[in-house]
């Protein structure tokens, strides 16, 4: 599924990088604040993908999950972009995109 969405993203103009690193994506964007950082954020973390122009800063950061079983999974996911998005008082990121699949009697659902 993460193939499939940075597929699209480069239908976009964009340059997609999979399982980056949640720290140098928040040093690439600009992201810095004084004091300590939030725990929710995971900078030992990596985001499943982070989308940017041609040598530009990250503007999209995003997770996916697979076999969504229980809502506190995609809580947890955005928790970590929205801290993210706003780490900092500038940065270059616009927006964080969650991806899911929910199963439903061995079919599979993409929402």
């Amino acid at each position: 599924m993460t193939v499939k969405i940075a597929d699209a993203l480069k239908g976009l103009r964009l340059y997609v990088d999979l399982e980056c690193s949640v720290n140098l994506t928040l040093d690439k964007a600009g992201a810095k604040q004084p004091g300590p950082i939030l725990k929710d954020i995971r900078r030992n973390g990596r985001f499943d993908f982070v989308a940017h122009s041609y040598k530009d800063k990250p503007r999209f950061i995003g997770e996916v999950k697979n076999s969504v079983s229980t809502p506190i999974r995609l809580e947890n996911d955005l928790k970590i972009i929205c801290h993210a998005l706003d780490y900092g008082k500038t940065n270059s990121f616009q927006s964080g995109i969650i991806a899911f699949f929910v199963y439903k009697k061995n079919q599979k659902k993409l929402i």
